[in-house]
């Protein structure tokens, strides 16, 4: 009986004596299973994330410049073809041809063909829509019923296309044209019915169609514009008979110069035509004898 007592209390003292033991070598495994990461010698230990240096970027090229927008025709022009010598020359040809009875120069024709055919290279015409783009992008017109009434007067083969001679022919009015030109191509612009006299309808026509971007009433807004018709139709006729014919409009005009952009403007101003020609100038390069590879 002593001796197995004596063996019970060896036993139980072994058991006590194994538990801190136990507990001080889990947490030894759990460090020895997660190493800790050691600086070299001399090196001291931070905290301080290391900053990343970004790399620059290579300039893209020419070819892989986006073209700038406007609006829906990109106008920036970046690769060109180069042109040889007869290209140039056989150009020059056609602009000379096409520019005859106008008063653009021999560049500005060339800068013109080389326009409609980079941005209509098929076709080499503007459509309605690609002609309404562009006054509105780049001459910032805004009356939609005027630009189809421009392009319905400068399409004279009535096809529904500007061709190169047309476009030519429209550009140098539009851009060069004298102050007489430019009153008589305004009036045929607002005279709708083509009847040689403006109406109080057309003339409510073309005012309804620039006020339509006005937050109003659809009842106060047509009450406004009959009484612009009534005002403009005063100052327009001229001899007070009851018809406004191109005699009167002349006058009018000439009295008073705001009133061609009364029922819609249709004629360009400074800024368009200084971007219509910065447009161009990229053109030029093409009608150097070494033109450079990209532009």
């Amino acid at each position: 009986m002593r001796r197995q007592a004596s063996f019970q209390r060896l036993k139980s003292q072994a058991t006590v004596d194994d538990e801190p033991t136990t507990s001080s070598a889990t947490p030894a495994k759990s460090a020895s299973a997660t190493p800790v990461p050691t600086e070299p010698d001399g090196a001291a230990a931070s905290t301080t994330p290391v900053p990343q240096i970004k790399k620059k970027k290579k300039p893209t090229s020419g070819k892989n410049k986006l073209p700038l927008t406007f609006g829906a025709m990109p106008y920036n022009v970046t690769v060109l073809d180069e042109m040889n010598t007869i290209e140039r020359r056989v150009l020059k040809n056609e602009a000379a041809e096409r520019i005859r009875g106008t008063r653009l120069t021999l560049d500005e024709g060339c800068l013109l063909l080389l326009f409609i055919r980079y941005f209509a290279p098929v076709k080499r015409s503007f459509d309605r829509s690609e002609f309404s783009n562009i006054l509105q992008d780049i001459f910032r017109m805004t009356n939609i019923m005027v630009i189809d009434r421009m392009f319905v007067y400068c399409d004279r083969n009535q096809d529904f296309f500007l061709d190169e001679k047309e476009w030519i022919v429209f550009m140098a009015l539009f851009l060069r044209g004298t102050p007489v030109e430019l009153r008589e191509f305004a009036f045929n612009v607002y005279d709708t019915n083509q009847d040689g006299m403006l109406t109080r309808d057309e003339i409510y026509i073309l005012l309804k169609f620039s006020m339509d971007s006005l937050d109003e009433d659809e009842f106060d807004q047509q009450e406004c514009v009959r009484d612009l018709v009534e005002v403009g139709y005063k100052k327009l006729d001229h001899d007070r008979d009851g018809i406004v014919t191109p005699r009167d409009f002349v006058n009018a005009v000439t009295k008073d110069h705001l009133m061609m952009y009364a029922l819609g403007r249709c004629v360009s101003d400074r800024h368009g035509k200084r971007l219509f020609y910065k447009i161009l100038e990229q053109f030029r390069p093409l009608l150097a004898d070494r033109p450079p590879e990209h532009y």
